[in-house]
């Protein structure tokens, strides 16, 4: 009796041991891991994607609401002053660009402007230089700044403004119209030495060309003289066309003593190129006129002639 008491302790015993036994690795699972061998650590990876900050154009200076001048027949830099910020940080900030832009115009730029200083450690100052030409338009410019930094982040475009005057100029290649000897009452003694050609230097459109003649008289004896209004100008030449005649009267002008007198058709465009070629002619020789050089020198010593645009 005792011997089968034992036997059914014993059996009792070995269940609990067995349901001990199963419900450990839920109870308890780094004991599995003991009885198993599995690792008690696990590897997992990390990662966190950083954006670039594109730089920003604060501010200009030196160029805002200003008035411009162009140089005749030449080149007028224009330099100006452009904060530009990086919160990548001030060195980051390369390619500082600056234009002038008005619509039908061609753009004038520069192709980098220079670091002038840091204002601190996000911020830096550049000047930049733009050249504007002889005939840019005289209007209102616009002004565009941008800047990209090392990641190749660009700025969005900052703009500004300033006027270009106007400006009339222009340039002659003659300083002294000459003819060739010649008898008293000869007519349509045309110029050896013209044309005299003039060059629009400014960026006034539609410049109207204009001569100042001034009535000749004797080198050493001024008793005789020839009158301003016996010469004419033309913008043509060839077979005396630059002398006046009843059918080419629209195309040659008869010239004032002491007055500026507009040339016909002599009207010079807007352009790196508009030139005008003036061709001269004396249309008489007095009769009385004696032997001797006529000239704006000499005694008297006459003003000479202008030639002039408006």
């Amino acid at each position: 009796m005792r011997s089968m008491e034992k036997q059914e302790r014993g059996f009792i015993v070995l269940i609990i041991l067995t349901v001990i036994i199963l419900a450990l690795p839920i109870i308890y699972p780094p004991f599995l891991n003991q009885i198993t061998g599995r690792a008690t650590t696990q590897s997992t990876t990390v990662s966190i994607s950083i954006t670039n900050t594109n730089p920003v154009v604060l501010s200009t200076a030196g160029i805002n609401g200003s008035t411009q001048t162009i140089t005749e027949g030449g080149t007028k830099r224009v330099t100006f002053y452009t904060v530009i910020n990086d919160d990548n940080g001030a060195s980051s900030i390369n390619n500082v660009n600056a234009t002038f832009f008005r619509s039908g115009e061609s753009l004038r730029s520069n192709l980098s402007c220079v670091l002038v200083s840091n204002l601190n450690s996000t911020a830096g100052n550049f000047s930049c230089t733009v050249g504007t030409l002889w005939f840019d338009l005289a209007a209102i410019w616009e002004v565009n700044v941008t800047a990209n930094d090392t990641s190749n982040g660009k700025t969005s475009p900052f703009n500004t403004s300033f006027t270009l005057s106007e400006t009339t100029g222009m340039n002659a290649t003659l300083s002294s119209i000459t003819f060739a000897s010649s008898n008293p009452n000869t007519f349509n003694v045309t110029s050896n030495n013209d044309p005299d050609t003039i060059q629009n230097t400014g960026n006034k459109n539609n410049t109207q060309i204009q001569v100042e003649g001034i009535t000749l008289f004797g080198d050493t004896d001024s008793g005789t003289f020839i009158p301003a209004a016996n010469f004419s100008v033309s913008i043509v030449t060839g077979s005396s066309l630059e002398c006046t005649n009843v059918t080419l009267s629209n195309q040659t002008t008869t010239l004032v003593n002491n007055t500026l007198v507009s040339i016909a058709n002599a009207t010079l465009g807007r352009s790196a190129t508009s030139t005008r070629d003036l061709y001269f002619c004396l249309m008489h020789i007095p009769l009385n006129v004696t032997a001797q050089t006529y000239s704006t020198g000499g005694t008297p010593d006459e003003e000479d002639w202008t030639v002039g645009v408006v």
